[in-house]
């Protein structure tokens, strides 16, 4: 598990990654100080049952009052709950007030977000009225695109919309001799006596980077210093049994001459 004592991994994890409702949009724009009676910039609104619907925030510019502009929202698919704010600039086009509003939108099929809508970024100059940046919390569902394991030994389930959500952490114990281990197939080995103390790797409460390569196809786990030691000993080995065949050989040549 992610956290807590070492127990099986169990691969599963939700095929559709909920959407998160909106609860904070912030909006850069310009409102054109000359040529428009209106400005519109439009923003989505997610909620807990549905993938997005496009709101509208619209200004209406005073007739009588300099700089200021009446400020009200739409959602074409649902309704919305707010009056309209009178939204002041100074003269050196900024936001004088006020710097949040705040609108209650609720879509057709039913879901209710409550949303603060940050302007204080927003300018009164001569120009268009392009939005200059938009951010916003709130997500659409998405659905299962990959299991990983990530350089944390992490696993984790990640989503077409960016998101990913850990599942478990994979426990890797260490020994202090793993050279004794016995090898029983492939890169499969069980403990023997002679190992040592063992420990965590990655553990419950250890984080270590450098051990794990993350979706990556596993290189040869063959030790290169232990395996040239073995050909030493094996070489020495065949070097053995070739004198003794050789003197075995040479005493029977001996055996055979005496005989004839």
């Amino acid at each position: 598990s992610v956290a807590g004592a070492a127990t099986p991994i169990v691969l599963q994890a939700p095929e559709v990654y909920p959407s998160v409702p909106t609860t904070k949009v912030s909006i850069m724009a310009n409102v054109p100080a000359n040529g428009v009676e209106t400005a519109t910039y439009s923003f989505s609104v997610y909620g807990a049952n549905n993938d997005g619907n496009v709101a509208h925030m619209i200004f209406q510019k005073d007739e009588t009052t300099h700089n200021l502009w009446q400020v009200s929202f739409a959602m074409p698919n649902g309704e919305v709950q707010a009056n309209p704010v009178e939204v002041l600039f100074r003269s050196d086009g900024s936001v004088l007030s006020p710097k949040d509003l705040t609108a209650t939108f609720k879509a057709d099929n039913g879901d209710v977000n409550t949303v603060t809508i940050d302007i204080s970024g927003m300018t009164q100059f001569a120009g268009d009225d392009s939005i200059v940046n938009l951010s916003q919390d709130g997500r659409a569902s998405s659905e299962l695109e990959k299991t990983y394991i990530d350089g944390y030994g992490i696993l984790k389930a990640q989503y077409n919309n960016g998101e990913s959500v850990n599942i478990a952490k994979l426990a890797v114990v260490g020994f202090t001799s793993p050279e004794n281990l016995i090898q029983q197939n492939g890169t499969m080995f069980d403990i023997s006596n002679d190992v040592g103390e063992s420990f965590y790797v990655i553990g419950p409460d250890t984080m270590n980077a450098s051990v794990l390569t993350s979706q990556a196809v596993e290189s040869s786990p063959v030790r290169l210093e232990q395996e040239f030691s073995n050909l030493i000993i094996i070489q020495r080995a065949y070097t053995l049994n070739t004198t003794s065949f050789s003197t075995n050989n040479e005493m029977l040549q001996t055996a055979v001459d005496i005989l004839s």
